[in-house]
């Protein structure tokens, strides 16, 4: 009769999971017959595990609430931002705006605001110019650019 050659897995109190999955691979590789250790052995190794990760795993939930919030004040000054308002600013300035940026989006008041550009480069192809009049602040009829409208055969 043949001897069996045996290996007794996890006798380690302090056996990682991973670990004894190195081992039981390891052990299938050579050839050898895989003995468990005994329920006491296995218990303490697993109560050991258990442990650790129980301490470990109250903080995950207060990091990611940390992480979130700090993403969160981050992102918050970008969803403040507001556009300039043609009525807090002189017609020069609002003309110098639009002339600056080519195209750009002015408060006209209140909750209104549009969309005023140089010239028909800064327009879709097929849209046409709309010379735009808006108020200033020393000016109730400031032309500062053009607003691009669209050719449409219904207008």
């Amino acid at each position: 009769m043949d001897k069996v050659k045996t290996w007794m897995l996890g006798t380690s109190p302090g056996m990682t999971v991973g670990a004894m999955a190195d081992e039981r691979r390891a052990v299938k590789a050579r050839g050898l017959v895989l003995v468990h250790a005994r329920p006491l052995e296995r218990d303490a190794a697993r109560r050991a595990r258990v442990g650790n990760h129980a301490a470990a795993r109250p903080e995950a939930p207060m990091k990611h609430l940390t992480l979130s919030l700090l993403l969160l004040l981050a992102a918050a000054p970008a969803l403040a931002q507001s556009r300039p308002s043609t009525l807090e600013r002189s017609c020069a300035a609002n003309r110098q705006s639009v002339a600056a940026s080519g195209a750009i989006v002015l408060g006209t008041g209140g909750f209104t605001y549009d969309r005023f550009v140089r010239d028909r480069r800064f327009c879709e192809h097929g849209d046409y110019l709309e010379p735009a009049f808006v108020p200033s602040r020393d000016n109730p009829q400031c032309f500062i650019g053009y607003r691009c409208k669209v050719n449409s055969p219904w207008d």
